[in-house]
């Protein structure tokens, strides 16, 4: 019995040692830190934007272990989750206050797929504890409605449907947008060869700026409700990196709020540190690639 509880303890050892092995949280001064030391550092901040690759392992079990050391810090923190959009939070706030089952609140709210295994720990923890779970995000139909026909669509939008999008769309020309039409027409723009359209591109781009403006409208108005509080919001880490797209977007409509972003990196091991990466964001978390 006594070495088979060994055998169990050094397995779990092993384990425990290799999931740190994976990664490293520095800040943007190269200093390294454990997640209790990352929940300290940010303890004050107003705002703290979780950039993450959707389908990294590594992010999301950070993701809750972050939320649970900051909840220590601070009970009053709010979650908001670029992964439900406005029109659902009703179901959302029933499901937290258990006035309805979870298969209720999946089958009405058009969770992500891998909802169960990655954003599910964030909305029970939150439901435990008593927090306050934003759906921030807008809904997909009018992104595609701008995407589709561009801005002006949006006016023909019944008025009962306006809360379910920012009150205000800001198409900015910035460095945001550079980094935007590279990453969906790989670096070419315009009606250059294998390049889309600009006229595309630009309803593209205001799409994707809707969904920042009606996120960072999400945050401060979430904010705003309450006393003293704090919001960690969840989003893909485009939406956050170099404190753009919904940074920005959150800074406009609250110049003073206190913000930390936090950016994942795909890195080795040798991990060579420059000024370009420590600028993605306040905190790095730097995922070992494999070596296979």
């Amino acid at each position: 019995m006594k070495t088979i509880l060994l055998l169990i303890l050094v397995f779990m050892l092993i384990a425990m040692l290799g999931a740190e092995d994976t990664y490293m949280i520095i800040d943007n001064k190269g200093n390294r830190m454990s997640v209790i030391e990352l929940a300290e550092s940010i303890r004050d901040k107003n705002v703290i934007f979780f950039g993450e690759f959707h389908g990294e392992a590594v992010c999301h079990k950070l993701e809750i272990e972050l939320l649970k050391e900051l909840y220590a810090l601070n009970p009053k923190i709010i979650v908001s989750l670029e992964m439900f959009e406005r029109d659902v939070q009703s179901h959302l706030d029933n499901y937290l206050a258990s006035l309805i089952s979870e298969e209720d609140f999946l089958a009405n709210s058009r969770p992500w797929p891998n909802y169960k295994t990655d954003y599910r720990p964030l909305v029970e923890f939150a439901k435990e504890k008593g927090l306050k779970v934003v759906a921030s995000n807008v809904p997909r139909r009018y992104a595609s409605l701008v995407a589709k026909s561009g801005t002006e669509a949006l006016s023909e939008v019944p008025d009962i449907e306006r809360v379910y999008f920012s009150e205000n769309l800001i198409v900015l020309n910035d460095e945001y947008k550079r980094s935007f039409v590279n990453t969906i027409n790989q670096g070419k723009f315009g009606d250059s060869e294998n390049g889309a359209p600009i006229e595309l591109l630009e309803r593209m781009y205001a799409a994707q700026s809707l969904k920042d403006d009606t996120m960072a409208e999400s945050i401060v108005k979430a904010l705003a409700k309450n006393k003293d509080p704090m919001v960690i919001h969840y989003n893909g880490d485009f939406h956050s990196r170099k404190h753009l797209g919904t940074v920005k977007k959150t800074k406009l409509l609250a110049p003073d709020l206190e913000i930390a972003v936090l950016a994942p990196v795909y890195t080795d091991k040798a991990f060579s540190d420059n000024k370009e990466i420590r600028s993605d964001g306040d905190y790095l978390i730097l995922i070992y690639k494999s070596e296979e």
